[in-house]
C-alpha cells in the first residue's frame, strides 16, 4: 500500500510540473520513440525509497500522442500508459485529475530562470515554486495531500521539459532528477 501511495504521487507531481495551460503544448514536438528518464526519491513516513522511471512515445498522430511509463520499484516493475490529446487546449491540471482525483488546487508563488547541472551537463531551465492541496485517491482511500516545492523546466527536455523537482508535503520528502533523454 506504502509504495502504491508513492507511486501515486510522483506521477502526481510528474504531471503536475508539464508546462501551464496558456503555452504550447509540448508534446506536440514528440516523435515516437522520444524518452526522458528519471531518478526519484522519498522519504515518507521513516522509509526511503529510490525509484527510477523512463517514459517513451510508442504511438503519435496528429490528435494525440501515447506515452508508456516504466516504473522500477523495489516491488517490481509498474508499467502504463496515457495519451495526450493534442486537439485540446494544454491543461495539465486535466492529466492530474484523471491520474490522482478530485480537487487539486496548484497555486504558483514566484518564479525565475536558472541553469541546472544534470549528469554534468548544464541546462537552461526556468523554476517555479508553487504549493497544492486536495485529495488523492490510492487504494480506495482518499487521502488529503498538501505540498510545497520547485520544479525545474527547460523546453530542451521532451515529453513536458522536466528536469528536476523537491517537494514536501506531510507524508514526507520528494524529489525527481532527470538523468536522461533522448530518441530511439
Amino acid at each position: 500500500m506504502r509504495s502504491r501511495i508513492a507511486i501515486l504521487l510522483v506521477s502526481l507531481c510528474l504531471c503536475a510540473f508539464v508546462r501551464g495551460a496558456d503555452e504550447e503544448n509540448p508534446y506536440a514536438r514528440a516523435k515516437v520513440g522520444d524518452w526522458v528518464a528519471y531518478k526519484m526519491s522519498t522519504k515518507m513516513a521513516g522509509h526511503d525509497m529510490t525509484m527510477e522511471q523512463k517514459q517513451t512515445v510508442t504511438k503519435k498522430t496528429d490528435t494525440e500522442v501515447t506515452i508508456e511509463a516504466v516504473m522500477k520499484t523495489p516491488a517490481g516493475d509498474q508499467t502504463s500508459s496515457y495519451t495526450v490529446n493534442l486537439k485540446d487546449k494544454y491543461d495539465p491540471n486535466s492529466e492530474m485529475k484523471k491520474m490522482a482525483g478530485e480537487g487539486m488546487v496548484f497555486k504558483e508563488l514566484a518564479k525565475g530562470d536558472e541553469t541546472v547541472t544534470i549528469a554534468g551537463k548544464p541546462i537552461k531551465t526556468t523554476w517555479v515554486q508553487f504549493e497544492s492541496n486536495g485529495k488523492v485517491s490510492a487504494g480506495g482511500q482518499s487521502v488529503n495531500v498538501s505540498q510545497k516545492g520547485k520544479f525545474w523546466r527547460s523546453s530542451d527536455v521532451p515529453l513536458g521539459g522536466l528536469v528536476k523537482s523537491e517537494s514536501e508535503m506531510q507524508m514526507g520528502k520528494m524529489s525527481m532528477e532527470l538523468t536522461g533523454f533522448g530518441s530511439k
